[in-house]
C-alpha cells in the first residue's frame, strides 16, 4: 500500500479520543494523530501530560502512543503548534453530523481522491452534504467508509479522560464507487444515496483502514454489506426520528410517551411516512424482506420496545440546541424528509416535527435542558 498509514482521528468529545485511545493501543498499532479544535485544546493536552486516560470498570487505563495536532490553518498558534500541512490518507470522524463539514472544510487542503474517510456517526446523508459542500468534484471526492458505535461514553472534567460505561459494537461498510459518465463530472448527485466515482476501483486503503479497526477487540468492529448495514442503521434512525422529537416537543420523559393515546397515535403517523420512504429507497431494491422488515407495525414494535427498555430514564443534555445551531434532526427525520423528496413522496407529518423541535429551540435557546433518550452526544 503506497501512502501514510498513520490514522487521523477528527473528534473533540469522548468518541474521538476513546478511537484514538483504542488504536494506539492496538500491538505493531499504526501513527495516530488526534485532530483538535482549537489552541486551547493543545494547552489542556499538555497540561494533562499529554496521555488519553480511558476509565474502565473503575480502573484508569492510560495511553501515550497518540499525537495531536490543530485542525483550524492558522499560521501561528499562541503555544507555539502549527497546523500540518502533509496529506491525510486515513480519516476517522466521529464529530456530530452538523459539524462534519465546518471541521473537514479546516483540512480539506490534505484529502485527496485517494484518502479514506470513515465516519462514525448517528446519522445518515452526511457523505451527500460533504460531496455538495466540499467535493462538488467528483474526480476530487475521497473514499468513505460509513460506521456507528454503540459504546456508552461520557466525558469528565479532564477534557483528555473518557469514562467507559458500557461497551457495545462497531459496524462499518464501505461505499462502494460507483462509475458514471463523462458528462457527469462536476454534477452533485445523490446516484440512490451512494456516492458517485468516475473509473476508479477499489484502491486497498479502506481495506487497511477497516482491518486496523477491527483489530481493536475493544472497539468489537466488524465489516458488513451495505444491505445489512443500512437495515440496521435505518432502523436506528427510525427509533430516533420518532422517539427524540416528540420528547423533545411534549418536553416529557419517553416512557410517558406510551402512555398518552395522542402520543402513540402521532409516533404511528410519523412511522407511517418513515416505513414508506425505506421501502423505496432503491439501495433496498433487492431486499426480499424489507416489506416486512420496515413494516408500520413492526417499526412501532420496535420503538415501544427500545422505550421500554430505556425505563423512561432520559439521557440529561443542557443546553439541546442552541439558537446558531440546527438541531440533529436534520440527518434524522430530515434524513428521510430528503430522500422522500428525491423519490416524490412527501413526509408531511416528519416536516411539521422538524419545525416545531427548530422553533422550539429558537425560543429556549441556551436554556434549554431536556431528558431526552437519544439526543446528540458529544463524538
Amino acid at each position: 500500500m503506497t501512502g501514510s498509514q498513520r490514522i487521523h482521528v477528527l473528534g473533540s468529545g469522548p468518541y474521538g479520543k476513546y478511537i484514538a485511545h483504542c488504536l494506539a493501543g492496538l500491538a505493531n498499532a499504526p501513527p495516530v494523530t488526534l485532530i483538535l479544535e482549537n489552541s486551547n485544546s493543545i494547552k489542556n493536552w499538555k497540561e494533562e501530560g499529554g496521555v488519553i486516560n480511558v476509565i474502565r470498570r473503575g480502573k484508569v487505563i492510560s495511553e501515550r502512543g497518540v499525537q495531536v495536532e490543530l485542525a483550524q490553518p492558522l499560521a501561528i498558534q499562541a503555544h507555539g503548534t502549527k497546523p500540518k500541512k502533509d496529506i491525510i490518507d486515513h480519516l476517522i470522524v466521529t464529530t456530530e453530523g452538523i459539524k462534519t463539514v465546518s471541521m473537514l472544510s479546516s483540512i480539506k487542503g490534505r484529502l485527496r481522491s485517494s484518502s479514506v474517510i470513515c465516519l462514525l456517526q448517528d446519522s445518515l446523508g452526511v457523505v451527500e452534504e460533504i460531496n455538495s459542500t466540499l467535493f462538488s468534484n467528483l474526480l476530487e471526492r475521497p473514499n468513505y467508509i460509513l460506521g456507528s458505535i454503540s459504546h456508552d461514553l461520557r466525558s469528565t472534567n479532564k477534557e483528555y479522560t473518557v469514562v467507559e460505561r458500557s461497551t457495545g459494537y462497531t459496524k462499518l461498510t464501505m461505499l462502494k464507487p460507483l462509475s458514471t459518465t463523462h458528462g457527469d463530472i462536476g454534477i452533485n448527485c445523490h446516484c440512490q444515496g451512494l456516492v458517485r466515482r468516475i473509473g476508479h476501483a477499489w484502491n486497498e486503503r479502506p481495506r487497511y483502514l477497516m482491518r486496523t479497526i477491527t483489530r481493536s477487540h475493544t472497539l468489537n468492529a466488524n465489516g458488513e454489506l451495505m444491505e445489512k448495514y443500512l437495515t440496521s442503521e435505518l432502523q436506528r434512525l427510525a427509533i430516533n426520528s420518532v422517539i427524540w422529537p416528540l420528547s423533545t416537543v411534549l418536553n416529557t420523559p419517553p416512557g410517558l410517551l406510551l402512555h398518552n393515546y395522542h402520543a402513540k397515535s402521532m409516533m404511528r403517523d410519523l412511522l407511517e411516512e418513515l416505513s414508506l420512504v425505506i421501502r423505496s429507497l432503491p439501495e433496498l431494491s433487492k431486499m426480499s424482506k424489507k416489506d416486512k422488515t420496515f413494516s408500520v407495525d413492526r417499526l412501532m414494535n420496535v420503538v415501544q420496545s427500545s422505550i421500554a427498555k430505556s425505563r423512561g430514564q432520559g439521557l440529561s443534555i443542557p443546553s439541546l440546541v442552541k439558537a446558531r445551531l440546527r438541531s440533529n434532526i436534520d440527518y434524522w427525520n430530515g434524513y428521510f424528509v430528503r430522500r422522500g423528496i428525491e423519490l416524490g413522496i412527501r413526509s408531511p407529518n416528519n416536516e411539521h416535527l422538524i419545525r416545531l423541535v427548530k422553533t422550539k429551540a429558537a425560543v429556549k435557546g441556551f436554556e434549554m435542558d431536556l431528558h431526552i433518550p437519544f439526543g446528540p452526544r458529544k463524538r
